[in-house]
Protein backbone atom coordinates (compact mmCIF):
# COMPACT_ATOMS: atom_id res chain seq x y z
CA UNK A 1 0.00 0.00 0.00
CA UNK A 2 1.34 2.97 -1.45
CA UNK A 3 2.20 5.77 1.92
CA UNK A 4 4.45 8.29 0.70
CA UNK A 5 6.86 9.22 -1.84
CA UNK A 6 10.32 10.08 -1.97
CA UNK A 7 10.80 14.31 -2.64
CA UNK A 8 14.90 15.12 -1.61
CA UNK A 9 17.66 13.79 0.29
CA UNK A 10 17.67 15.74 3.50
CA UNK A 11 20.97 16.26 5.15
CA UNK A 12 24.40 14.36 4.15
CA UNK A 13 23.66 10.90 6.36
CA UNK A 14 21.45 9.86 3.96
CA UNK A 15 18.23 10.56 5.75
CA UNK A 16 14.94 11.17 3.20
CA UNK A 17 12.24 13.75 2.68
CA UNK A 18 9.43 12.50 1.58
CA UNK A 19 5.90 13.56 1.31
CA UNK A 20 3.28 11.69 2.78
CA UNK A 21 0.04 10.74 0.83
CA UNK A 22 -2.18 10.72 4.22
CA UNK A 23 -1.03 13.42 6.39
CA UNK A 24 -2.82 12.20 8.55
CA UNK A 25 -1.80 8.41 8.98
CA UNK A 26 1.12 7.05 11.34
CA UNK A 27 1.65 3.98 9.68
CA UNK A 28 4.96 4.66 8.40
CA UNK A 29 6.30 5.80 11.69
CA UNK A 30 5.68 2.06 13.41
CA UNK A 31 6.52 0.41 10.21
CA UNK A 32 9.59 -1.90 10.21
CA UNK A 33 9.69 -3.02 6.62
CA UNK A 34 8.28 -0.65 3.41
CA UNK A 35 8.68 -1.79 -0.22
CA UNK A 36 10.43 0.95 -2.34
CA UNK A 37 9.08 1.14 -5.53
CA UNK A 38 10.85 2.86 -8.57
CA UNK A 39 10.95 2.66 -12.76
CA UNK A 40 14.02 -0.08 -11.23
CA UNK A 41 11.45 -2.11 -10.15
CA UNK A 42 9.97 -3.13 -6.41
CA UNK A 43 12.65 -3.04 -3.03
CA UNK A 44 11.76 -4.32 0.11
CA UNK A 45 13.97 -2.63 2.83
CA UNK A 46 14.33 -2.06 6.87
CA UNK A 47 12.75 1.38 8.10
CA UNK A 48 15.33 2.50 10.73
CA UNK A 49 13.68 5.80 12.06
CA UNK A 50 10.37 7.60 10.97
CA UNK A 51 9.45 10.83 12.06
CA UNK A 52 6.41 13.69 11.32
CA UNK A 53 8.52 16.57 9.31
CA UNK A 54 6.34 19.86 8.44
CA UNK A 55 3.64 19.89 5.86
CA UNK A 56 2.42 16.30 5.45
CA UNK A 57 5.93 15.90 5.19
CA UNK A 58 7.84 12.94 7.04
CA UNK A 59 12.09 11.99 7.41
CA UNK A 60 12.53 8.17 6.77
CA UNK A 61 16.11 6.32 7.14
CA UNK A 62 16.44 3.07 5.62
CA UNK A 63 18.97 0.40 6.52
CA UNK A 64 21.78 0.29 3.94
CA UNK A 65 20.69 4.21 2.78
CA UNK A 66 24.07 6.28 4.51
CA UNK A 67 24.96 9.26 2.27
CA UNK A 68 23.18 11.81 0.67
CA UNK A 69 24.15 10.28 -3.24
CA UNK A 70 22.62 6.84 -2.26
CA UNK A 71 19.47 8.97 -1.03
CA UNK A 72 19.68 11.05 -4.33
CA UNK A 73 18.77 7.72 -6.32
CA UNK A 74 15.78 7.02 -4.22
CA UNK A 75 14.26 10.75 -5.60
CA UNK A 76 10.80 9.63 -6.71
CA UNK A 77 10.74 6.61 -5.55
CA UNK A 78 7.18 5.48 -4.18
CA UNK A 79 7.57 4.46 -0.25
CA UNK A 80 4.63 1.65 0.38
CA UNK A 81 3.66 -1.05 3.12
CA UNK A 82 3.43 -4.43 2.56
CA UNK A 83 0.05 -5.84 2.79
CA UNK A 84 0.73 -8.07 5.45
CA UNK A 85 1.50 -5.11 7.50
CA UNK A 86 -1.66 -3.36 7.40
CA UNK A 87 -4.17 -3.13 10.59
CA UNK A 88 -7.18 -5.17 9.90
CA UNK A 89 -10.20 -3.52 9.38
CA UNK A 90 -13.94 -3.23 10.35
CA UNK A 91 -16.40 -5.03 8.84
CA UNK A 92 -17.56 -1.62 7.10
CA UNK A 93 -13.91 -0.43 6.52
CA UNK A 94 -11.96 -0.76 3.26
CA UNK A 95 -8.46 0.78 2.09
CA UNK A 96 -8.86 3.62 -1.05
CA UNK A 97 -6.46 1.55 -2.80
CA UNK A 98 -8.07 -1.55 -3.04
CA UNK A 99 -11.77 0.71 -4.44
CA UNK A 100 -8.95 0.73 -7.93
CA UNK A 101 -10.37 -1.40 -10.35
CA UNK A 102 -13.89 -2.44 -8.74
CA UNK A 103 -16.52 -1.45 -11.00
CA UNK A 104 -19.13 1.25 -10.90
CA UNK A 105 -22.55 0.89 -10.84
CA UNK A 106 -25.80 2.62 -10.42
CA UNK A 107 -28.62 2.08 -8.21
CA UNK A 108 -30.20 0.30 -10.86
CA UNK A 109 -27.57 -2.28 -11.46
CA UNK A 110 -26.31 -0.55 -14.64
CA UNK A 111 -22.77 -0.42 -15.28
CA UNK A 112 -21.04 3.16 -15.11
CA UNK A 113 -17.74 2.41 -15.55
CA UNK A 114 -14.52 1.39 -13.67
CA UNK A 115 -12.50 2.90 -10.86
CA UNK A 116 -9.16 3.75 -12.35
CA UNK A 117 -7.38 5.86 -9.54
CA UNK A 118 -8.25 7.57 -6.16
CA UNK A 119 -7.52 11.29 -6.43
CA UNK A 120 -6.66 13.03 -2.58
CA UNK A 121 -7.55 16.46 -3.04
CA UNK A 122 -7.30 18.71 0.41
CA UNK A 123 -11.36 19.20 0.68
CA UNK A 124 -12.17 15.45 -0.08
CA UNK A 125 -11.11 12.11 -1.62
CA UNK A 126 -12.13 10.90 -5.39
CA UNK A 127 -12.51 8.33 -7.60
CA UNK A 128 -11.49 8.58 -11.18
CA UNK A 129 -14.06 6.60 -13.23
CA UNK A 130 -13.45 5.38 -16.62
CA UNK A 131 -16.50 4.81 -18.99
CA UNK A 132 -16.93 4.69 -22.37
CA UNK A 133 -18.49 7.91 -22.76
CA UNK A 134 -15.56 9.27 -20.79
CA UNK A 135 -13.56 10.38 -17.43
CA UNK A 136 -15.14 11.91 -14.39
CA UNK A 137 -14.05 12.41 -11.05
CA UNK A 138 -16.62 11.25 -8.43
CA UNK A 139 -16.24 12.56 -4.93
CA UNK A 140 -16.27 9.72 -1.93
CA UNK A 141 -18.85 11.65 -0.51
CA UNK A 142 -22.65 11.13 -0.22
CA UNK A 143 -24.77 11.50 -2.23
CA UNK A 144 -22.26 10.23 -5.21
CA UNK A 145 -21.03 6.82 -2.95
CA UNK A 146 -23.88 5.36 -2.06
CA UNK A 147 -21.94 1.72 -0.46
CA UNK A 148 -19.09 -0.20 -1.18
CA UNK A 149 -19.05 -3.72 -2.01
CA UNK A 150 -15.25 -4.77 -2.48
CA UNK A 151 -16.51 -8.84 -1.89
CA UNK A 152 -18.80 -8.23 -5.04
CA UNK A 153 -15.95 -6.07 -6.90
CA UNK A 154 -18.39 -2.93 -7.34
CA UNK A 155 -18.90 0.43 -5.33
CA UNK A 156 -22.64 1.90 -5.59
CA UNK A 157 -23.11 5.14 -6.92
CA UNK A 158 -25.65 7.83 -7.55
CA UNK A 159 -25.69 11.60 -9.12
CA UNK A 160 -22.84 10.70 -11.61
CA UNK A 161 -25.16 12.87 -14.38
CA UNK A 162 -24.30 15.57 -12.49
CA UNK A 163 -20.63 15.38 -12.35
CA UNK A 164 -18.19 16.76 -15.17
CA UNK A 165 -17.31 14.53 -17.94
CA UNK A 166 -14.01 14.66 -19.75
CA UNK A 167 -15.35 13.19 -23.05
CA UNK A 168 -12.83 11.36 -25.61
CA UNK A 169 -13.37 14.14 -28.48
CA UNK A 170 -12.84 17.25 -25.66
CA UNK A 171 -9.26 15.41 -25.36
CA UNK A 172 -8.66 15.49 -29.01
CA UNK A 173 -9.62 18.64 -29.28
CA UNK A 174 -7.26 20.12 -26.70
CA UNK A 175 -4.57 18.18 -27.69
CA UNK A 176 -4.34 20.07 -31.29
Amino acid sequence: MPLAVVVRPHGVHGELLVKLHNPDSDLLFGAERLVLRSERGEQEIRAISARPGQKGMALLCLQGCTSRDEAETLRSAEVCLPRSALPDLAEDEYYLCDLVGLKAVGRDGLEVGEVEEVLVYPASNALRIRAARGICELPLLEPYLVRVEPEAGRIVVAGVEDLNWEYPRDRERKSR
